[in-house]
């Protein structure tokens, strides 16, 4: 069987294990075998125990050193060993640099460039990484068709069958009769000038509003200001 290491620090309440939950698990086990390699310490969250129990071999590695860590993953036989930081807090991306796999590629944590030469390939689409700049990534391109980012809705919510949104906008106080722009990310990912431009764009389209999240809460004050 072909074995595939995915190694992270997101494994627990983040949104990379609400997006991926099901991913690990859903592998082909007559042709693929999992590992998975936490590189932090169980959180206790349903997340981390579902994947825990539904990955083929789920190892917690957050108490132990880079090297320590790569020599286990060689020995394990890891043939593709992808990394879901990238640049991202918690990645302990020295594990890639021993190179402990013979093909090693970069997923879903950080959709740039990791401009290393360890990394050999990026999974990632069309639009995120147009093949006209293949050039400027160190990696080579693997374009998955239509959207690189999965996401784990149907199987979280199995029992909605229905294709109709239950939600409303006034469940959330927001105008029914204007055109929503919306970023769901944490706030700190916004600096003045995309923000700014952002504010020109609502200025721009007629009935429009700007929805985002609040988080942190402490964050809203200064982005009213």
């Amino acid at each position: 069987r072909l074995r595939i290491g995915y190694v992270s620090s997101d494994f627990g309440n983040h949104p990379l294990s609400h997006l991926m939950g099901s991913v690990f698990g859903m592998h082909d086990r007559g042709n693929v075998e999992v590992f998975c390699y936490a590189l932090s310490q169980n959180d206790g969250t349903e997340w981390r125990q579902r994947i825990q129990a539904e990955a083929e071999h789920f190892i917690d590695v957050s108490a132990m050193t880079s090297d320590v860590i790569a020599k286990m993953i060689n020995e394990d036989k890891i043939q593709i060993l992808i990394n879901l930081n990238g640049y991202t807090k918690g990645a302990r991306n020295e594990i890639f640099a021993m190179q402990p796999a013979p093909i090693q590629v970069s997923y879903m944590g950080f959709p740039g460039t990791t401009g290393a030469s360890y990394i050999d390939y990026l999974v990632t689409d069309e639009f995120v990484s147009p093949t006209r700049y293949a050039h400027i990534y160190s990696e080579k391109l693997v374009h998955l068709p239509h959207c690189y980012f999965v996401n784990d809705y149907k199987q979280k919510n199995c029992d909605v069958l229905s294709p109709v949104c239950p939600h409303k906008r006034s469940d959330y106080g927001l105008p029914e009769d204007k055109f929503i722009f919306a970023c769901f990310n944490q706030l700190y990912k916004m600096d003045p000038e995309i923000f700014d431009t952002w504010c020109n764009i609502v200025k721009r389209v007629p009935n429009s509003v700007l929805w985002l999240l609040r988080f942190p809460a402490t964050g809203e004050m200064r982005v009213k200001a």
